[in-house]
């Protein structure tokens, strides 16, 4: 290859850099506009479900007479008063046959079991005196949380080559599960990045302290994945039928700007 071939090829990989911080750029955009956004629907969701709960107060108030409280029949004034003559029902209270229940039995205990549930046996109190009398068992449903080291040795093939994936080049790298727990935690709940440094740290007894821009290099990492994957949606939004649009104001630096999302 001569001068001019390797500049050129020099040439396409420095534009294909460029081109790849443009993409990253606009995705972590792209990102925080979302996270924005979330934020003010969940407000606007809080502030619907108080006003939907101070309108039911108000007319359980308003339906308040002799028949439905203690309240005495000469405060019913002009009101129609009915009478509840609903019939009994002869179904016992609770849930019905056919609703999903959530009760805690020893099936439940089995099913956890079944799908690699930890049995951990603790005695109470016992004694020499006592450790043939009958015991009372309780069992308590919980959570165990841990932290694992996963080492890889990789060995050399027939021509002396390691056959080593990208995100194991270095010699010590966190794992795709805390970095999906992370990515998780950050962009579905949402939560801040300090938020989600925070209860990974807490999780783990203090044991992994994330850095702040490790968590905003995941992000990124995610959004570059996944990219191809929203060109895809991006697409069948275009050819669809019908498209439903949502406009959402956000502020930026002071100013109002309508986002709208298909």
């Amino acid at each position: 290859m001569g001068i001019n071939g390797e500049k050129n090829l020099f040439n396409q990989l420095m534009d294909a850099l460029s081109k790849i911080d443009e993409l990253t750029t606009v995705v972590t955009s792209l990102i925080e506009e979302l996270r924005i956004e979330r934020e003010e629907r969940k407000k606007d969701k809080q502030l619907i479900e108080k006003q939907r709960l101070e309108i039911e107060r108000l007319k359980t108030k308003n339906k308040k007479d002799s028949s439905n409280s203690s309240k005495p029949s000469s405060t019913n004034s002009l009101k129609k008063v009915i009478t509840n003559r609903r019939e009994p029902s002869d179904k016992s209270q609770g849930g019905q046959p056919g609703h999903q229940h959530y009760s805690l039995n020893e099936e439940k205990i089995e099913e956890l079991i079944s799908k690699g549930a930890e049995v951990e046996i603790h005695e109470i109190d016992k004694t020499d005196k006592n450790k043939n009398k009958p015991f009372r068992t309780v069992k308590v449903i919980d959570i165990k949380v841990t932290m694992k080291i996963n080492e890889y040795r990789y060995y050399p093939d027939e021509n002396g080559d390691y056959k080593i994936p990208n995100n194991n080049i270095q010699n010590i790298v966190y794992g795709n599960k805390v970095k999906a727990l992370s990515s998780l935690l950050n962009n579905a709940f949402p939560n801040s990045i300090d938020g989600t440094k925070a209860i990974i740290n807490h999780l783990t007894n203090n044991g992994i302290d994330l850095s702040k821009g490790t968590i905003v290099n995941w992000t990124n990492e995610l959004a570059y994945k996944l990219q191809p994957e929203i060109e895809s949606i991006e697409n069948e939004l275009l050819s669809a039928y019908y498209v439903n649009l949502d406009e959402s104001s956000i502020k930026i630096d002071g100013d109002n700007y309508n986002v709208i999302n298909a």
